[in-house]
């Protein structure tokens, strides 16, 4: 698999973000580059940022990027979404960075 490419990211990040009417505070992105050994509970223990999801008032997509994988963390405000809401937020983020078209 080719690794993401953190300015397309978050291209496809701030297409999605517009076009379902979040405000840049609303909605944000990070992209960390990551060695291709780390593995998914790595991800939780090392690079879990519990303190990037007060900085957005509603949600903050976390990228983590390797040569051979990618891993898309979310941190959601729950007061206001449910859980539902909140994935289909990062799907559809995913489907805009495949696609090039930002869903609703």
């Amino acid at each position: 698999p080719k690794p993401w490419d953190e300015a397309k990211a978050k291209q496809a990040f701030d297409a999605f973000r517009v076009r379902n009417g979040f405000a840049e505070e609303e909605a944000r992105i990070l992209v960390t580059t990551i060695p291709d050994t780390v593995m998914k509970p790595e991800v939780w223990h090392k690079y879990r940022m519990t303190d990037l999801a007060s900085t957005a008032k509603v949600h903050y997509v976390h990228v983590l990027t390797a040569p051979s994988k990618t891993f898309v963390v979310g941190y959601t405000n729950f007061r206001d979404f449910d859980g539902t809401s909140c994935f289909n937020l990062i799907k559809g983020f995913v489907a805009t960075y495949y696609d090039g078209e930002a869903p609703l």
